[in-house]
């Protein structure tokens, strides 16, 4: 397995200590959602030489197809790459730990803000900008994933049955089985990647002590913390089921989250991602909000543990494997259709979240300017930003 060489001039072998310093760095500036993908492919590929371009594109590859947060799977991969299972580990541990702290700060500060004047007008004006945030990912996704007739059918479906409140875990499901009838035999498979192969034996072996490891702790959260044992299994279902990225994991943890377990209103819930958004690091953070809502601190490590950690064990499970079950019809036109389900999925949420909001002439207008914004480009953290300034100076 190549070595993954050292950002500096000098050179040399990486640790799994250096990797996870590095990606702490990186974690901590991950502003902008698929954006950071841009700066690891920078810092990683040629002419630093930490890994080769196809290396780099198969796990960006990998990354978008199995389910999670793209950037934290993109990270174990680069680890993986690097020093094995620990480096995987190492790496995603990093990218995603200034994220969990800035999340537990935000969450720990919400209850103070909530309750003043100036702070309600602020987290009112908020859920409209994440309404306008949640319907420019729905945009960006149409145009950039829905291209012939058939995925906007599986699409258009998938908003149907989510807005009928079925549950999107079957949603999701029924789009793959759809993806299977309508889409088999478009696209094509990925190259090999040009790195050599990686040792599929030894990473089912350790990836099979992990998991009894985390059956284990799971037993223990459900005999002396129930609650933290339900919230570990949701935030896991909200993982496996999230293709498409962070933004996927909305409508999962929606659903789950308010409408199953209530354990925080709709309007709670927008006032986390609206957190999430001026945090760096993926929008599945989210998690840790909700997990200090239901179990405070020790509540948010679980919940943030338990969305990332299905993220690392499907993308170092799936890696020796990826390349030959991409060149499979059935696996890819399955993967496809439930990825092209996410556009719809958003549209459900969209509407769903604008029925909470008590709707008034400015928050209108700052939805409709923050659309306008977003699609022109403008970085979503000022939008977020001043959207929240204007909000409380206008109240």
């Amino acid at each position: 397995m190549a070595a993954l060489e050292s950002p500096d001039p000098r050179g040399g072998e990486r640790t799994a200590w250096q990797l996870f310093v590095f990606f702490a760095r990186l974690g901590a500036t991950a502003f902008g959602g698929p954006a950071i993908l841009a700066r690891m492919r920078e810092v990683t590929v040629a002419p630093r030489g930490w890994l080769a371009n196809e290396t780099f594109d198969e796990g960006i590859a990998l990354s978008q197809t199995v389910p999670g947060a793209t950037a934290v799977q993109c990270a174990a991969y680069i680890g993986l790459r690097s020093c094995g299972l620990r480096g995987a580990a190492a790496a995603t541990v990093g990218f995603c730990l200034p994220a969990f702290v800035l999340m537990l700060v935000a969450s720990v500060l919400y209850s103070r803000l909530a309750g003043w004047g100036a702070g309600q007008a602020v987290l009112q004006g908020l859920r409209s900008i994440v309404i306008a945030i949640v319907a420019s990912s729905a945009l960006d996704l149409g145009r950039r994933q829905l291209g012939q007739w058939r995925e906007w059918i599986i699409s258009a479906m998938a908003a149907a049955l989510m807005l009928a409140k079925c549950s999107p875990v079957l949603v999701i499901g029924i789009a793959g089985s759809a993806g299977v009838i309508l889409l088999r035999g478009t696209g094509q498979g990925t190259n090999t990647s040009r790195q050599g192969s990686l040792p599929a034996g030894q990473i089912l072996k350790h990836v099979g002590l992990v998991l009894i490891a985390a059956a284990g702790l799971l037993a223990l959260l459900f005999a002396f913390a129930p609650i933290l044992g339900r919230l570990a299994l949701v935030m896991m279902k909200v993982s496996v089921f999230a293709f498409g990225g962070g933004y996927a994991a909305l409508p999962l943890m929606v659903h789950a989250c308010v409408t199953e377990q209530g354990w925080l209103s709709a309007r709670a819930f927008m006032d986390g991602v609206a957190l999430a958004q001026v945090s760096p690091g993926p929008l599945s953070i989210v998690a840790a909000f909700v997990g200090y809502k239901v179990g405070s601190v020790l509540g948010a490590a679980v919940a943030t543990i338990s969305v990332f950690f299905p993220c690392f064990i499907l993308v170092v499970t799936a890696a020796p494997w990826f390349a030959r079950l991409q060149r499979y019809g059935l696996f890819r036109a399955a993967t496809r259709g439930a990825a092209v389900s996410l556009a719809g999925l958003l549209v459900a949420v969209v509407v769903q979240f604008a029925q909470t909001v008590s709707w008034t002439v400015l928050q209108g207008l700052l939805a409709a300017v923050a659309l306008l914004a977003l699609q022109l480009r403008v970085n979503i953290l000022w939008i977020v930003l001043v959207g929240g300034v204007v909000a409380g100076v206008l109240r």
